[in-house]
């Protein structure tokens, strides 16, 4: 993940930071894809 140097951090938080984002772009339900989360949906599944 690449942070604009403002928002690097070190240590335990970028970590908690990093699993956070990962959550919130790729396991959450998203409302635009019918509230599937998208590693789940059928047209984003490679």
């Amino acid at each position: 993940m690449h942070l604009a140097p403002s928002l690097r951090v070190a240590g335990p938080s970028q970590v908690v930071i990093e699993r956070w984002i990962r959550y919130y772009n790729e396991e959450r339900p998203h409302q635009a894809l019918g509230y599937v989360a998208p590693r789940a949906h059928p047209a984003l599944v490679a």
